[in-house]
């Protein structure tokens, strides 16, 4: 690792990334990571195959020979040179290999502050945590969140932050006083001052599910989930178990968009309906305001199967294959898509799934939840499998894995 006057930086954070897919979309996590040493060299040991991007961050001086300064400037860089992790160059790793060579120079990147006041929806400064999540860009996603407190006169200020778009959030009490709030920020070149960010009380969110007549009893491993729709600092939104008398309670929901889980059925069990008063929250996310919601779910006993196998180019079964089942309609997509591996002979098996049309996938090889990734997937449309799924039926699917 060098500087941009070609002297070795030491003790310089060298990571190692992977893409990371969710229903939220891609991300960045870091898999690996070293120190350089004083010559700025550095290696990382014992790395799983997969592909990657290599990243240097360190504080650097911004000195020009014969001009010296004080300011001090956050420099991150992705392999092979550039500040931008859209731009850099991936690698593949695969088991017993090296990857040589893999020299990174720095260059200084400007900070700036971020500064503003933290109030309540009544207009009353707040004292409490702040966050600044990036969302992408150079600085986003790589360099994590920042974090601060507001004081009693709900001021607050961030220091050290480089360009790029990100969340600011907020999360303030507990009990049954929980505020929050959040709001988008653009970082650009100069500091950014003034900002206004106004919390809200959490909600109170209930429901009941039901059975279809006829079906079993709930157990009582049913839960439910809420999972928020950004990749902001509180990932889900809170669940609950459900009472003896099939009733649950969220309370100190933070206002956001959702999508609604029910973990815990039987294997062939499904969720016919949900709703939200006129809402289906089968096709649409549950938003959550200031006032209380509640949610009506059914569940019915006899979801439909897929039984098939995966094959490869010259037809011979692939074991371990990743089959993926996706709604046609983009529908609540974590509640209903599924994902299972194909056995050592290549057959597979999927139940509980409610009826509907369905795009089928299948992979020899994946990087895990890339399905996720909606601009890949958008890419192999012509190579997905449709299939029509009815309660209580089994339809039968013979696959090709996608090369």
């Amino acid at each position: 690792v060098s500087d941009d006057f070609d002297e070795p930086v030491a003790n310089a954070n060298i990571g190692l990334f992977r893409m990371q897919y969710n229903r939220n979309g891609k991300q960045l996590f870091q898999a690996g990571s070293v120190k350089s040493d004083d010559r700025g060299a550095f290696r990382i040991f014992e790395v799983p195959k997969g592909r990657y991007l290599l990243q240097a961050t360190a504080m650097l001086l911004n000195e020009t020979p014969g001009k010296p300064g004080a300011a001090r400037y956050l420099s991150t860089v992705y392999y092979p040179g550039t500040i931008d992790w859209r731009q850099a160059t991936w690698f593949e790793l695969a088991p017993g290999t090296e990857q040589m060579g893999m020299d990174i120079r720095m260059r200084p990147v400007p900070t700036v502050k971020v500064r503003g006041v933290f109030k309540s929806v009544s207009g009353q400064t707040v004292a409490g945590y702040l966050r600044l999540q990036p969302v992408e860009g150079y600085g986003g996603i790589s360099m994590g969140s920042i974090t601060t407190s507001s004081r009693e006169d709900g001021l607050f200020e961030f220091g050290a932050v480089v360009p790029g778009r990100y969340l600011l959030m907020a999360d303030q009490g507990g009990g049954t006083t929980r505020m929050s709030a959040k709001m988008a920020v653009v970082v650009g070149a100069g500091d950014v001052e003034n900002l206004v960010l106004i919390s809200q009380l959490a909600a109170h969110v209930e429901g009941s599910v039901g059975r279809e007549k006829g079906s079993a009893k709930a157990n009582d491993s049913v839960a439910i989930g809420l999972q928020a729709n950004d990749n902001g600092m509180r990932g889900g939104g809170g669940g609950a178990r459900l009472r003896g008398d099939g009733t649950f309670v969220m309370e100190n929901v933070v206002q956001d968009s959702y999508e609604l889980m029910i973990y815990g059925l039987e294997p062939d069990a499904y969720v016919k309906s949900m709703r939200a008063g006129a809402v289906d929250l089968l096709e649409k996310d549950l938003v959550v305001g200031s006032d209380a919601i509640k949610i009506a779910v059914e569940i019915a006993a006899s979801g439909g199967r897929i039984e098939g196998d995966v094959s490869g180019p010259g037809g011979a079964p692939i074991g371990g294959a990743q089959v993926v089942l996706i709604p046609a309609s983009g529908r609540n997509l974590l509640l209903l898509s599924k994902q299972v591996l194909a056995g050592e002979d290549g057959r597979f098996q999927m139940r509980g799934i409610a009826p509907g049309s369905y795009e089928m996938y299948s992979w020899g090889q994946i990087e895990n939840g890339r399905w996720w990734d909606s601009e890949y997937l958008g890419t192999l449309k012509n190579l997905a499998r449709i299939v029509r799924v009815e309660a209580g039926a089994t339809a039968n699917m013979k696959l090709a894995i996608i090369e």
